[in-house]
């Protein structure tokens, strides 16, 4: 026990000598960009002219925005619908069961749908997807044109991402991830579209939402490193 207590005064003094430094920053001799000192480079995973941190490569295939994508996705299905209703309703398209099906999802005028569409959002919009592959099913021309459209598009993606692995000699693992792979449709069209490219990818299907399919993974990656401890 301190013989008297100390000051604020005094423990603030010698607070006042600890300072953070910057830290020093050296050139990496192996992709030459900054480093810090003796330590393993962030940037290329080198450390004493070795490879002590294997770095992973990243490819980013579309997912640019329902702007500047070209469809493939739940709101481009969604949109592709509702404007198979309109061009029925304004005589530059037929009116189908798909058609029927958005009328029985309103009973206002289309000025108000229009509104309420608007007011809804990308969310509202994708909504109207699943109308499409019902419909499908039923054989509805419109529907499985607007599917066709779409699963292209996925298929064209599949193939962009192929193109990155050109010299592996193994099949490569494709994750189809979303609201839509609950569809019957989806992997049956896709097959047929990839053509022989199938032969090339392993088709999986993420059967939980995408939050939930991130710890799903992460469990059982904790899973293998507690079985091999």
């Amino acid at each position: 026990v301190p013989k008297s207590k100390q000051s604020k005064s005094r423990t603030n003094k010698r607070f006042a000598n600890y300072k953070a430094t910057a830290a020093t920053l050296v050139e990496c001799p192996h992709c030459h960009e900054l480093m810090q000192s003796h330590n393993v480079c962030k940037n290329c995973g080198y450390y004493n002219g070795k490879e002590v941190v294997k770095k992973e490569e990243t490819k980013r295939i579309a997912g640019w925005g329902y702007l500047f994508d070209n469809g493939g996705s739940s709101f481009h299905i969604g949109r592709d619908a509702i404007n198979a209703y309109f061009s029925a309703y304004d005589g530059s398209g037929e009116e189908t069961t798909l058609v029927q099906r958005i009328k029985e999802t309103f009973s206002y005028s289309n000025s108000e749908f229009l509104k309420y569409l608007y007011n809804g959002g990308n969310k509202l919009v994708s909504s109207y997807a699943m109308y499409v592959f019902e419909e499908a099913e039923k054989g509805d021309r419109v529907s499985i044109a607007i599917l066709k459209k779409h699963i292209a598009e996925i298929a064209r993606l599949v193939r962009a991402s192929l193109s990155h692995f050109s010299t592996y000699n193994e099949r490569i693992p494709i994750i189809l991830g979303g609201g839509l792979t609950n569809q019957k449709l989806l992997l049956p069209y896709l097959t047929d579209e990839l053509g022989n490219d199938i032969k090339k990818c392993n088709i999986q299907v993420l059967d939980v939402p995408p939050v939930n399919g991130a710890l799903e993974l992460a469990k059982a990656l904790w899973r293998k490193r507690s079985q091999n401890e």
